[in-house]
């Protein structure tokens, strides 16, 4: 064993820090492309027709207050409730309001054994069902817009109004926009331990932790990797907040519809549109508020659900590489996105051998005390620093650019804090390739956090 780790310890150290260092190089692009953003400027709504879809399955406890807020905020967009064969009240709750409220609220019902097949699949249902309503009215499927918003999405009051100026839908070439995700819960008490919503094991201090991690991820990591991404032309779409142009919808359509299937259908559906010649576009002037989760286990099984999606839109690398319609830097940044999942299984082999050979055969503790200077050691070293100094600077730009009231301190540690929070990704990555071996290509919808038990539904 000792022979073993002399031999292959130098070669993962050596790899591990070229990994990490062109993971910070990536990093450091975003950094910089972040700091050049600009907000958008209103457009007029009333340039297009705007259809909201809203996949649901057991959403009692969340859908009334979305549709309220939906209607109150866009009462000349129509709503299409897709109810999965809920168990719930969620079809009668939607039924009541619509009765209440406006015509323009729909639900789309499926039922067993054509029920409870997936998100990409139910999108496809009252894709169908919009499509047939247009048709009827003579709609222009260029200016009809199909919005994609979670039971428990709450889009900002400008959503549709700044998804139609100039740079976004009002460009035809513009087949569909993704906006900023933030999370609605980010100042919120978390729940009591016991309670499904919760850990089982965390503090609520450190449930609030986790919850802020995610608000800065998305407001600010993938913010800047969209912001980055539309300078190679290669903007991918999110699943709360998408919205795709109809007639681009109808481009890549087949018998089953413009979703394809896969776990993650919206970045599966952002690659069809590409391959078909549109523009992705993406803004943070506008958003949709979306519950972060509390319990880390519902925060593993969610992204490695995600990160297996990535892994099964590996089929699409040859079909990406033959296409003229994407740019040869922009193939790279898409390529470099979809084999992301892959190389962090491979990092969680790689990593911990390098850091053995680290502590074990270079006495690590005189590497820290300063009595040696073992090249690989500091090296190692050197980039773990600069990548917690690096990732300081998310948390800057979280204070900077949000309307959370911390000190400058506080928001430098979130920052440092979510360079850790990033080693997460490994067992996730590790968990959706077993995932993808044992062929578990479904996903369990759990409980809401304000829902007061579990409820565990599998698709398939």
């Amino acid at each position: 064993m000792h022979n073993l780790l002399d031999l292959v310890g130098p070669i993962c150290v050596d790899i591990a820090s070229i990994m990490f260092a062109i993971f910070l190089s990536y990093v450091t692009i975003l950094l910089i492309s972040f700091s050049f953003r600009k907000d958008d400027v209103s457009g007029n709504p009333s340039d297009f027709e705007w259809h909201f879809l809203i996949p649901c399955r057991d959403e009692e406890a969340v859908i009334g207050k979305t549709l309220q807020y939906l209607y109150s905020n866009f009462p000349y967009a129509y709503m299409w409730v897709i109810d999965d064969d809920s168990d719930d009240s969620t079809a009668s709750i939607v039924e009541n309001f619509a009765k209440n409220a406006s015509s323009r609220i729909n639900v789309v019902y499926r039922k067993l054994p054509n029920a409870r097949t997936g998100k990409a699949h139910a999108l496809n249902d009252a894709w169908f069902k919009v499509k047939e309503s247009m048709i009827s009215r003579n709609v222009d499927f260029n200016k009809a817009v199909v919005a994609v918003v979670d039971a428990d999405g709450l889009p900002s009051k400008n959503f549709t109004a700044i998804c139609a100026n100039s740079r976004l839908f009002g460009n035809p070439e513009i087949g569909a926009v993704q906006v900023e995700v933030r999370m609605s819960n980010r100042n919120d008490e978390p729940p009591e331990k016991g309670t499904p919503a919760a850990s089982k094991y965390f503090t609520k201090r450190t449930m609030k932790l986790l919850v802020r991690m995610q608000d800065i991820e998305f407001r600010e990591s993938i913010s800047a990797m969209q912001i980055s991404r539309k300078y190679v032309g290669t903007t991918s779409i999110g699943g709360n907040g998408q919205l795709t142009r109809a007639s681009a919808l109808e481009s890549i359509v087949d018998e089953k519809g413009p979703w394809k299937g896969s776990l993650l259908e919206d970045f599966e559906l952002g690659l069809h549109l590409l391959l078909a010649g549109w523009v992705n576009g993406y803004t943070f002037s506008a958003w949709v508020d979306q519950e972060a989760l509390y319990s880390p286990s519902r925060f593993i099984h969610q992204r490695a659900r995600w990160a297996q999606g990535t892994m099964q839109c590996i089929k699409y690398v040859p079909e990406l590489v033959k296409s003229a319609k994407i740019w040869r830097p922009g193939l790279i940044e898409i390529l470099y996105f979809m084999v992301q999942p892959w190389l962090q299984v491979c990092a969680t082999i790689i990593y911990p051998i390098a850091l053995l050979y680290e502590f074990f055969e270079l006495d690590m503790l005189q590497v820290l005390a300063g009595l040696e200077s073992e090249r690989n050691a500091v090296q190692f070293l050197t980039i773990l620093l600069i990548g917690m100094l690096e990732f300081g600077v998310f948390g800057l730009y979280y204070h900077f650019n949000t309307d959370e009231t911390t000190y400058v301190f506080d928001a430098y540690f979130w920052g440092c804090l979510y360079f850790f929070y990033n080693f997460l990704i490994y067992p996730i990555a590790c968990k959706a390739l077993y995932n993808l071996i044992k062929k578990e290509t479904g996903w369990a919808k759990t409980v809401r956090n304000a829902e007061s038990s579990v409820i565990v539904t599998k698709y398939s």
